[in-house]
C-alpha cells in the first residue's frame, strides 16, 4: 500500500510539474507577443559585442518567427552596389537626408574613380542638396551632375532608402515630413494605410503597362517608366540592381526609341520588376501592411557592425499606433 501511495505521490507530483511548466510556457508565449527590445538589446550591449552572440539573446527571448534581425556592415568599394548614392527618403519616398538632422543633403562615401578617358578623373562627388525634391528628382540630379563612367566602366546610380527617428532607448520611428511647415514627425499606422492602398493600385498599374510593353518604347516613356520602377521599388533589396538597368538602356543610345523585345538584358530586368512587385503586393506593401505572405510581418531589429562582426550600434523598430 505504501509502495502505490508513493506512486500515486509520483504522478501527481509529474502532473503537478507538467501543469506548471505549461503554464510558464503560456505565459512566455503572451509575453513573446510583446517583446521587450529595449532590455534586449540592452542585453546585447552589456553582455556581448558580437553579432553572433547578440542574436543568440535575441533568439532566447523572442520566437524566431516573430523577429527579424537585418545586420548593417559598413559600406566598401567592394561591394556589388559600390555605385549607388544612398537617398534617404520619407514613408512616401521625398527626400530627407541623414537623420537626425533631415538637411535634405545627400552624401555619398567615396571618391568617384572617373575613367581618365572621359577626362573627369578621381574627385569627390557630392554632397547634394535635394531640398523639396523626391527620391526619383534627386536621383536625376545625381546623375546629371556625375556623367561619366568610373574604372569599372560603372556609371553612378542611387538606392532610395527610408529614414527614421532613433529614441532614447535605441528604438526606430518611421517618420514623414510635414509639406507646410518641413518638419520631420513620427508615422502613424493610419497613414500608412493610405499610402499602400494608393501604392496598391500603382502597383498594378505599373504590372500591367510592363505586361503591355511593345518590341520598342519611346525614350522619353521609357525614361518615366524606369522612375517609376525605382519608386515603387524604393527600399526593396530583391530589386536593388533594375533600376540600373534601364537606365542604363538610356545611357547606351540616343535613338528617339528602347528596343524592347530583342534586348535579353532587358527583358530579365522587366521579369524581375514584375516578381518584385507582385511579391509586394502580397506580402502587404513597401511596409507590410495587411500582407498575406506567412512569416512577412515580423518585427525587425537592426544591428550595425563592424566588417568582422562587432556591433557598434543597435535598434529595433518601434510599433505603429492606430493614432492619426
Amino acid at each position: 500500500m505504501a509502495s502505490l501511495l508513493q506512486t500515486s505521490r509520483t504522478i501527481t507530483a509529474f502532473k503537478f510539474l507538467a501543469l506548471c511548466t505549461a503554464l510558464w510556457s503560456a505565459i512566455a508565449q503572451v509575453n513573446n507577443n510583446d517583446p521587450d527590445y529595449a532590455t534586449i538589446l540592452d542585453q546585447c550591449e552589456s553582455v556581448t559585442t558580437t553579432v553572433e552572440d547578440c542574436k543568440e539573446i535575441i533568439s532566447q527571448n523572442v520566437n524566431e518567427t516573430q523577429v527579424k534581425v537585418v545586420v548593417v556592415h559598413p559600406r566598401t568599394l567592394e561591394d556589388v552596389y559600390y555605385n549607388q548614392v544612398v537617398i534617404p527618403v520619407d514613408y512616401q519616398g521625398l527626400v530627407l537626408g541623414d537623420g537626425p538632422a533631415f538637411n535634405n543633403m545627400i552624401y555619398y562615401p567615396f571618391q568617384w574613380r572617373g575613367a581618365e578617358k572621359w577626362g573627369l578623373g578621381t574627385r569627390s562627388i557630392g554632397p547634394f542638396n535635394c531640398t523639396g525634391m523626391t527620391g526619383v528628382q534627386c536621383c536625376d540630379t545625381i546623375i546629371q551632375l556625375v556623367p561619366d563612367q568610373d574604372i569599372n566602366q560603372k556609371f553612378v546610380d542611387c538606392w532610395l532608402e527610408e529614414s527614421f527617428l532613433k529614441t532614447a532607448d535605441g528604438e526606430l520611428l518611421e517618420v514623414y515630413r510635414n509639406a507646410i511647415d518641413g518638419s520631420v514627425n513620427p508615422l502613424h499606422e493610419a497613414r500608412i494605410r493610405r499610402l499602400e492602398e494608393r501604392e496598391e493600385l500603382e502597383r498594378q498599374e505599373l504590372i500591367r503597362e510592363i505586361n503591355s510593353l511593345g518590341s520598342q518604347l519611346h525614350r522619353s516613356l521609357f525614361s518615366k517608366l524606369t522612375n517609376a520602377v525605382r519608386h515603387a521599388l524604393r527600399g526593396y533589396p530583391n530589386g536593388q540592381g533594375v533600376h540600373y538597368i534601364m537606365k542604363l538602356q538610356l545611357r547606351r543610345t540616343t535613338a528617339d526609341h528602347i528596343q524592347i523585345a530583342d534586348n535579353a538584358e532587358l527583358q530579365a530586368a522587366l521579369q524581375l520588376i514584375l516578381t518584385c512587385l507582385q511579391n509586394l503586393s502580397l506580402e502587404g506593401g513597401l511596409h507590410r501592411i495587411g500582407g498575406v505572405v506567412e512569416g512577412e510581418n515580423k518585427d525587425v531589429i537592426v544591428l550595425h557592425a563592424t566588417l568582422d562582426g562587432m556591433i557598434v550600434d543597435e535598434a529595433s523598430f518601434l510599433d505603429l499606433t492606430d493614432e492619426t
